[in-house]
C-alpha cells in the first residue's frame, strides 16, 4: 500500500511575498495599497500576525484573488504544522472516536425528577408578564405568515401537510 506523504505548506505571509516580488512592489507600496501601516504588512510576512477575514478581504481585492483564497492558505499551513507538532500527535492518540453514547447515559428515570417535584404549586410568583404584541393574534404577524406562505406554495402542496392558519390562533 502506498501511504500518502503530505507536502510541506508554507506559511500565507510567504507567498504574499513572493507575490509581491513578482509584481516588484515593496511592502511599504503593498501597504499603501491597504491602507495600512507598513508593520502590518511586515507581520503578516514574517509570520507575527495571522490573517483575519478582514485582511484576508483587502488583500484579495488589492492583489484581484478571494479572501478566501488566504484564509485558506493560512488555514492549510497552520493544519499542516498542527499535525507535523509531535506534543499535538501525541495527545491525540489518546483520544478515541465516539460512535454513539451508550443509551443508559441518554434515559431519564423517575428518580431524577424529584427536585422538580417539590417545586411549590403556586408558581405564580415564577410567571413573568408579557408584553401585548406577545399576546396578539397571529395575523399581526405579516413576515411570518408571508414566510409560512413561501413555504407552503400549492404547487408544493401535495407533498406537504396540510397546514392549517387556523390553529395559529
Amino acid at each position: 500500500m502506498n501511504t500518502p506523504i503530505s507536502a510541506e505548506l508554507f506559511p500565507a505571509g510567504e507567498i504574499l511575498a513572493d507575490e509581491l516580488d513578482a509584481r516588484g512592489w515593496t511592502q511599504s507600496e503593498f501597504a499603501e495599497v491597504l491602507g495600512r501601516p507598513a508593520q502590518f504588512v511586515s507581520e503578516i510576512i514574517s509570520g507575527k500576525k495571522e490573517i483575519t477575514r478582514e485582511s484576508a478581504t483587502q488583500i484579495g481585492a488589492a492583489l484581484g484573488t478571494s479572501a478566501e483564497f488566504w484564509l485558506n492558505l493560512q488555514d492549510s499551513y497552520l493544519l499542516w504544522k498542527q499535525s507535523h507538532n509531535a506534543r499535538t500527535r501525541e495527545n491525540l492518540n489518546d483520544v478515541k472516536p465516539v460512535h454513539s453514547l451508550p443509551i443508559d447515559t441518554l434515559r431519564f428515570s423517575p428518580s431524577d425528577t424529584k427536585p422538580f417535584q417539590q417545586a411549590p404549586r403556586d408558581s405564580a410568583q415564577y410567571q413573568y408578564p408579557l408584553p401585548d404584541s406577545a399576546t396578539r393574534p397571529s395575523e399581526d404577524m405579516p413576515a411570518r405568515d408571508s414566510a409560512i406562505d413561501t413555504y407552503l406554495e400549492p404547487s408544493r402542496g401535495k407533498n406537504l401537510v396540510a397546514y392549517d392558519r387556523r390553529s395559529r390562533k
